[in-house]
């Protein structure tokens, strides 16, 4: 192998995985499950099924959420106002508070695509997606089932990484900004405080939301994975 194979995302689906050349941008290797069990793999550019939906179309479909939030934050600054809240303890406050509203948006949306037959499958493909990525980064081959096993179910590059990280980082804000320090002190405890968040991101170490969004897959499922990534180390191999 002339150089290190890197894989792109793996984003999973209710019957199969695609995962993302990181080197032919736009490609990706999709695998899908047959209920009689044929693997189906194909290789190419992404089609898109329907257009990419604008700022103001996404702001449309998540109008309800929007405005429920727009109405807890004003609750909470009127809480604050009336309880006549220090200013800086006011600004924690109100960001604490939106932080903890998309949060819990957020699980909604888990726990209720959790109780779905599609939502399961999704899940437990997203596991083994996830587990034959990690072997393949530390083997740098197509790995075996048994090897595929022996790796975790978890990613650093899961997108719920990204809402854990995200909400640790503003709660740390939330409470710097109600209590802040004074002058250099502050600047130190910002610094050192953001940097430390950042580096349990990077290593892995905030995966623990990936038990909600994860569920260990059959090795039904860890064999489409296992297929994808040998189409994706195929094309990566011959163009490389």
């Amino acid at each position: 192998m002339s150089k290190k194979l890197r894989i792109g995302d793996a984003t999973s689906f209710a019957d199969g995985i695609k995962f993302h050349s990181k080197e032919n941008e736009g490609y990706i290797a999709k695998v899908t499950r047959l209920e009689d069990g044929t693997i189906l793999k194909r290789y190419g550019r992404e089609k898109k099924i329907s257009p990419k939906k604008s700022l103001v179309q996404n702001l449309i479909a998540r109008a309800g959420a929007i405005a429920l939030m727009a109405v807890f934050g004003f609750v909470v600054f009127g809480v604050a106002h009336l309880l006549k809240l220090d200013h800086s303890v006011r600004n924690g406050l109100m960001l604490f508070s939106l932080n903890v509203f998309c949060l819990t948006d957020y699980l909604f949306i888990v726990f209720k695509r959790r109780k779905t037959t599609e939502g399961q499958s999704t899940y437990r493909l997203r596991s083994a997606g996830h587990m034959a990525v990690n072997a393949f980064k530390k083997l740098q081959r197509v790995p075996t089932l048994a090897e595929v096993k022996q790796f975790s179910r978890f990613s650093i590059d899961c997108h719920t990484n990204a809402m854990t990280f995200q909400t640790i980082l503003f709660l740390f804000l939330s409470y710097h900004i109600a209590f802040p320090q004074e002058g250099l002190t502050s600047f130190v405890i910002t610094l050192s405080g953001g940097f430390l968040i950042l580096l349990l991101y990077l290593t892995g170490k905030l995966n623990f939301m990936q038990y909600l969004t994860t569920f260990p897959p059959s090795d039904e499922e860890l064999e489409v994975a296992i297929a994808g990534i040998q189409i994706w180390y195929d094309h990566e191999i011959a163009e490389s």
